[in-house]
Order: C-alpha cells, then structure tokens, then sequence
C-alpha cells in the first residue's frame, strides 16, 4: 500500500501501513504469526501521545492487523536515574527532567515459546540509551520494562562525531539503533 496523508494522522494510526514504519524488526513467534514492531512514524510526529513501537502481526508476511503501541508515553524511570548518574560522573550540571525524548530502533527476538526479547533506543539530552522488555506472549502486545543495558560512552573530549553539531564533545560511542543476535550455539550478541 502507498503512503497516504489522509491516514498519517495519530487518530488513524490503526489504518497506518507499511509506509509508516521505520526500522522495522520481525520475528515469528511460538504461535505461528509475524510480528513486527519500528521506530515511530507518522506525518507531523502524529504519533505523539500514542505510545512508542507500534506491533503489527501477520501470517503471511503481506496483510498486517494492527495492535497498538508496546510502550507507553512516560519515559522510564530508570532512564532519568541512569543520565543523573552520568552526569554526575561527568561534573555535569544536573538534569531535572529529560528533554526531546525518542524512541528507536527496537529489535525483537524469541528466545523460548515462552520469552521474547526487545531491545530499544531511547534518546534524550543528548544521551542514548538502550533499555529492554520481556513478554511470554506477543499477542497480548504487554511488555515488561526490565530497564537499562548499557548507553552512550563519554569521552568528555571531541567525539568521533566531530564539532559543529549538538552530538559534538561528549561520545566515543552512540548507543542506538541495537542489533540482537543469538547463534546456533546458542550466545547471545547485542551489536
């Protein structure tokens, strides 16, 4: 289907297809349906209020029904404590609340019929996080928030990123966009 203004709306956002997604993710769970989950996208930042990581199923990869948002507005908890804390390491000024937030790239796996895996981007004042939820069921689209895995390294110097830009100064490397991978062995690699 072609993108179309006339459903880039929030309140459309269940007609949304897949000209509203970015950085898809799918993975086939226990229950023989295609899941899939992305980055928010919709025109005008419609999505905002709605929830972040949209899920969508299918069975045969071409027709979608669409189940809502995985996670709510409210930025986790964990993610103001983690960039007080770096902050505070860095002899930065201290942060009273988190500004420009996004949510990013979620990439979802499953790990046992009963254990699903998606790790996220969160990103707000200037600092990326990667935070994880669990399900044992994807149909219900209700993930737990099981919190921070790792972030953003501050080198307090120029960064690989170069000068001349809000991200200049303060990473040696940025946090986003994860990759998760488990080998036939069986290891398990967050990229």
């Amino acid at each position: 289907a072609a993108y179309s203004p006339s459903t880039s709306g929030g309140g459309q956002r269940s007609q949304w297809n897949l000209a509203n997604v970015h950085d898809p993710t799918v993975m086939r769970a226990a229950d023989g349906y295609y899941y899939m989950y992305q980055t928010d996208a919709s025109f005008g930042n419609a999505h905002v209020g709605h929830g972040h990581f949209h899920c969508r199923r299918s069975q045969d990869l071409v027709r979608w029904e669409y189940l809502g948002a995985t996670l709510m507005d409210d930025c986790p908890a964990w993610a103001l404590d983690s960039v007080r804390a770096f902050y505070s390491r860095m002899g930065r000024e201290p942060v009273g609340e988190l500004t420009g937030m996004g949510y990013w790239a979620p990439v979802a796996r499953r790990i046992a019929d009963d254990l699903y895996r998606m790790y996220y981007c969160l990103v707000a004042d200037q600092w990326s996080l990667i935070g994880l939820m669990e399900t044992s069921d994807p149909a219900s689209n209700r993930w737990e928030d099981r919190g921070y895995v790792i972030c953003s390294s501050s080198d307090k110097a120029a960064s690989a990123f170069g000068t001349g830009s809000q991200w200049g100064g303060w990473f040696r490397f940025n946090a986003i966009d994860p990759t998760y991978v488990v080998t036939p062995e069986g290891r398990h690699w967050l990229i």
